[in-house]
């Protein structure tokens, strides 16, 4: 199973970015943790060179504390090492531990070492802009052994050859798991109510789901699909990205500016092109070449949710950073990665954008 890690940094304003862990939805407690106790950290990445450091804050009722202050590992509960209050490490990994201090104990933080840098900001062209262009996130349920599949390709292909809707999707093919040569160990159809293939969810909308039927209406249905929600909202944030691959290794900044002051959560989805594998249903060459085809979907909140992980609210003109860490499969091809990075607002998505990964992107300002 690919491990996959993230945080977020939060920005009320374009020029001051606070960081935060993003660790669950609620803080982990160290054993019988006391409130009054808080351990926190301004980053949840370390470079795991051994000078790349972390540093942690240790307050009691809201006083900081810095000295007769013992660290303990998570797991085995071991005395570690943090000396003046800062982390580092020399192996990459996950490094959870609490503190002890007098008779008062805290919560439980935890910090990953990689391999590289935590990838930079992507630049901002316009700082005043908040005016930006849309595009749909278009899931696809499809399975290279799915003898129906063929009639949704064909469709998609078709409208995708029209620039005028191609520009303003960003596409994921989400294969089956009973029939495809593409697995994906995640509960996406699940998440988005679809049972088999083939099918089409926009936005994460439930409602917006088609499929075709191999008549002369699929095209139209689609490109109806696709106009109605694109129509039914206005953009209410613009995400940039920078990634950079070391190994097979893969980390994402990705930087959200909001349009409109509200809360949002994030997601990652990474695919690969030019995948081959024998389409069942068609005799036609150019079907047994896969492209968009999903491999992680780093978004997963629950087993059946992968809506993304909490921004907060994010003032309009602010700014709010998350950071995804990916494991590669050592067998995909890097040339062939790209990266759908989309926001949420009340469960459905409002923006998405398609990064080639270990490249970057700025914010498509509309004109």
């Amino acid at each position: 199973m690919k491990k996959i890690y993230g945080f977020i940094l939060l920005s009320l304003a374009a020029i001051a970015m606070a960081a935060c862990e993003k660790q669950s939805e609620d803080q982990k407690k160290g054993p019988a943790a006391d409130s009054e106790l808080l351990l926190s950290t301004d980053k949840v990445y370390i470079q795991s060179n051994g000078t790349d450091a972390a540093t942690i804050t240790l307050t009691l009722a809201g006083e900081p504390v810095t000295e007769g202050v013992t660290f303990y590992d998570e797991n085995t509960n071991a005395v570690i090492d943090v000396t003046d209050m800062k982390f580092t490490a020399t192996e990459d990994g996950t490094y959870s531990f609490w503190a002890s201090y007098l008779t008062y104990t805290s919560n439980t933080i935890t910090l990953k070492a990689i391999p590289m840098a935590v990838p930079a900001n992507p630049t901002d062209t316009d700082k005043a802009g908040t005016s930006f262009k849309r595009r749909l996130l278009v899931t696809q349920f499809t399975g290279t052994k799915c003898p129906n599949c063929p009639y949704m390709i064909t469709a998609l292909h078709d409208v995708y050859n029209d620039q005028a809707y191609a520009s303003r999707v960003v596409h994921v093919a989400c294969h089956t798991s009973w029939a495809s040569d593409f697995l994906l160990d995640k509960d996406i159809h699940g998440f988005l109510a679809v049972s088999g293939a083939p099918w089409l969810v926009v936005d994460f909308d439930k409602s917006s789901k088609i499929g075709v039927y191999n008549n002369s209406q699929d095209v139209m249905n689609i490109k109806w699909v696709i106009d109605e929600w694109y129509a039914a909202q206005e953009p209410m944030a613009g995400i940039a990205v920078n990634s950079v691959i070391s190994g097979n290794t893969l980390a994402v900044k990705a930087l959200v500016k909001a349009a409109v002051t509200d809360e949002y959560r994030i997601g990652a989805w990474l695919m690969e092109d030019n995948l081959s594998a024998e389409q069942s249903g068609s005799s036609l060459d150019w079907m047994n070449t896969h492209n968009n085809v999903l491999r992680i979907a780093d978004s997963e909140i629950s087993a059946q949710n992968f809506s993304g992980y909490k921004l907060g609210k994010v003032n309009a003109g602010g700014y709010a950073e998350y950071v995804f860490v990916m494991d590669l499969d050592p067998e995909w091809k890097k040339e062939d990665l790209h990266l759908a990075v989309f926001i949420t607002n009340g469960g459905i998505v409002n923006n998405a954008v398609d990064c080639p990964a270990g490249e970057s992107i700025g914010f498509d300002y509309a004109e």
